[in-house]
């Protein structure tokens, strides 16, 4: 009976043995797990105190780079009119970007726009698709300026681009304010041409030297100034008096060989402040394509050409006409263009015209449909993701070095910018104690972790040498059994 029971109790303090070396086993590798973890928050914590911020220069220090910082202050769907007038007048605090040519665009250069702006691109695309890029850069523009007169500065620049093409249509002008813009866009904004004088009253002669002219002393070839196209001059008479009221500040148009009247005012220089800024980014998207709230789905190309007396957009969902445009007479294949907005509403617009009617029987269709735009767009808007993002690689700074091509400057990595000194790239020193803090408070918790386990390890060691002990009493007390068994046989 003895040997029984000893047998059982050897059964027992194996399993028991077993049991506890699988414990000790599971526990190290819970401890090797939290050891790994604590080199991996070590190296995570390291990493964050390196972490940078792209930022730009302001008079107070240095401001984290923003949506609204490279594409302009908007609320997601439409421009701020105050901020639109501070880039006409070139005041206020509004921050100005160091150079006007960076813009933002996704991973595959694609302009991330807003709803204001991927409108206007869509209508300048539907409108004038067939025209050179400069040419529906300054269409998109004057639409733009069209419906943004709530400010001030965009009023007033709405009425010369009125006042100038209603003179050509009625023939006391020769340049329309298509071309005017055209001609920024080519020179970079508003070039300022400096002062030039009448000679003897007329127009056809000009000399930079107001002396000369009024001494009546010969003048030399090299007292007369090359006039550039595109350029704005004010025009004086040789004893510097205003001239003419429609000549004292305009444009010299080269082809035609004379100076733009009806442009006499300070606003010429605001009109060129906003192609400045917003050039770049209408030029490159209709280049490159956009991604926001509103995509361009597809373009259609109907067969037959048509003779336009007017040219407009219009929206065939709803009917309505949206804008009218300079009169002028082209050949073209007629354009349509589908728009669909963030809710997934599809309209299509077409080029209309008061000779031909619509055309319905449409040929080829072309689609390219950037699935993740809306998200791209509204990531961009958020700024911890946008700077995640500009360090990723999932957006990128661009510079648009022809802006009345939108055309991108090669290999502008984010170095290039950093290295311009556009933006620059600081270590984000504000958050050091709060990062320091949180990798303490999780160092406490995996030693906590660690101490726990250590224990278990330790008291389960314990055990099992007390397990051994017993187990190794039983064998012997099995073993002395069997023997006096074996003894009282042989007696």
């Amino acid at each position: 009976m003895g040997l029984a029971v000893s047998q059982v109790r050897l059964l027992a303090l194996t399993r028991r043995k077993a049991d506890i070396e699988l414990d000790i086993q599971v526990n190290s590798k819970r401890k090797q797990a939290l050891t790994r973890k604590s080199t991996e928050l070590s190296q995570t914590y390291y990493q964050r105190l390196q972490q940078s911020k792209i930022q730009y220069a302001t008079s107070d220090g240095y401001e984290n780079v923003d949506y609204d910082y490279i594409m302009g202050k908007s609320n997601g769907v439409a421009y701020d009119d105050e901020f639109l007038q501070q880039v006409a007048t070139m005041s206020g605090n509004v921050a100005q970007k160091t150079c006007n040519s960076m813009i933002l665009t996704n991973n595959y250069g694609k302009v991330i726009l807003n709803d204001e702006l991927s409108q206007v691109v869509a209508k300048a695309q539907a409108g004038f698709g067939d025209q050179a890029t400069e040419i529906q850069t300054a269409e998109a523009l004057k639409a733009f300026i069209n419906q943004n007169t709530n400010s001030e500065a965009f009023s007033k620049i709405n009425e010369i681009i009125e006042k100038v093409d209603k003179a050509v249509r009625n023939g006391s002008g020769s340049v329309d304010s298509t071309t005017i813009i055209a001609k920024m866009l080519k020179n970079g904004g508003y070039m300022e041409g400096g002062t030039v004088y009448l000679v003897d009253g007329t127009t056809d002669m000009y000399v930079g030297n107001a002396e000369k002219a009024k001494s009546g002393v010969n003048l030399t070839e090299g007292d007369f100034i090359k006039l550039q196209d595109g350029y704005n001059y004010k025009v004086l008479n040789s004893d510097g008096s205003i001239a003419d009221a429609n000549t004292y500040t305009c444009m010299y148009d080269k082809a035609s060989g004379g100076l733009v009247k009806n442009t006499a005012s300070s606003y010429m220089q605001y009109l060129g402040n906003i192609v400045s800024y917003f050039g770049p980014m209408i030029s490159s998207a209709l280049k490159n394509g956009i991604t926001s709230n509103v995509n361009i789905t597809g373009v259609m190309n109907p067969n037959d050409n048509s003779e336009l007396a007017s040219n407009g957009t219009v929206d065939l969902k709803d009917g309505k006409t949206l804008e009218t445009m300079a009169k002028e007479t082209l050949t073209a294949n007629g354009k349509y263009c589908i728009i669909k907005d963030k809710n997934g509403n599809q309209s299509v617009w077409q080029r209309v015209n008061d000779v031909v009617s619509r055309v319905t029987n449409l040929s080829k269709i072309q689609t390219e449909v950037p699935g993740d735009s809306h998200q791209t767009y509204l990531a961009a808007r958020n700024t911890d993701n946008l700077q995640s993002g500009l360090q990723s690689g999932m957006f990128q700074l661009c510079m648009v070095d022809n802006m009345a091509k939108g055309r991108y400057h090669k290999n502008t990595t984010l170095d290039f910018f950093i290295q311009m000194s556009y933006v620059s790239e600081k270590l984000d020193s504000s958050a050091r104690e709060e990062i320091t803090a949180w990798y303490n408070s999780e160092q406490s918790k995996i030693s906590e972790q660690e101490t726990y386990w250590d224990t278990e390890i330790t008291n389960l060691s314990t055990e099992l040498s007390s397990v051994n002990t017993e187990i190794d009493s039983v064998k012997t007390l099995k073993t002395n059994a069997i023997k006096s068994v074996f003894d009282w046989g042989n007696s």
